[in-house]
């Protein structure tokens, strides 16, 4: 990682702001760099997130009921009902939609 992004996940940390994370999605075979906010329950963000790529896929993407976010680093299933703050991620944690 470059040292200018480091420092500037560090000061979001710092400040208690949104984390940086790279989604991995499989199905359309894309990763996009995204912001989430840190208050914010898992189900609510893999909801706005399964809408936006539902957008800029021009619907290539489509919601699944059974999806779930797993972190690329453990292969561990986030619980929908945990915010974010309650959980492992981070600035620069990476995360699979399946």
């Amino acid at each position: 990682m470059a040292d200018i992004t480091k420092k500037r996940l560090d000061k979001l940390d710092e400040l208690g702001y949104d984390y940086l994370a790279t989604g991995h999605y499989v199905l359309i075979e894309k990763k996009y760099d995204i912001f989430i906010p840190i208050n914010k329950k898992i189900g609510t963000m893999k909801s706005l997130i399964e809408t936006a790529l539902i957008d800029i896929t021009d619907q290539a993407y489509t919601q699944k009921k059974d999806s779930n976010f797993y972190s690329k680093e453990t292969g561990e299933i986030y619980d929908v009902n945990k915010t974010i703050r309650d959980t492992d991620l981070k600035n620069g944690s990476r995360i699979v939609l399946i």
